[in-house]
């Protein structure tokens, strides 16, 4: 499911007693701080905090630059896995059903209809105009 070792370790060893999730992630941030994957990973952390919105944020940033070749090819990162990128959408909507929110309810069943994610990415854009990536990356 992951590509990055480091990542894959951090993901396995998540549910490990003594394991401490924010230390990893923040040790890992300088060097991953946009990859993807670990964008997944700050989403399982911040929804097991129970902060759904900065969750909700994070996954969606983490699949639009899955969606952004450009992106990925000046980062140097590789797109995700359709297995995690199935994950992070099941999380998605999970949240979205959480926050009770019933434009995300509306967006979670699309997900669920629509095989075209970068559709339902644009309507994140159109209400939720904060989740893009700046233009200096």
């Amino acid at each position: 499911m992951f590509k990055i070792d480091k990542l894959k370790k951090i993901y396995k060893s998540i549910n490990s007693k003594n394991f401490d999730l924010k230390n990893e992630l923040a040790k890992s941030r300088k060097e991953y701080d946009l990859n993807p994957e670990y964008l997944y990973l700050m989403g399982l952390f911040l929804s097991s905090e129970k902060r759904a919105y900065l969750a909700i944020d994070t996954l969606i940033l983490s699949l639009k630059i899955d969606n952004d070749e450009i992106f990925l090819l000046k980062k140097n990162y590789e797109k995700c896995s359709q297995e995690l990128i199935n994950q992070k959408i099941n999380l998605l909507i999970k949240l979205f059903n959480e926050t009770g929110n019933s434009k995300l309810i509306e967006i979670s069943n699309k997900f669920k209809e629509n095989n075209n994610i970068t559709d339902v990415l644009d309507l994140f854009q159109n209400i939720m105009p904060g989740i893009k990536l700046k233009s200096k990356y």
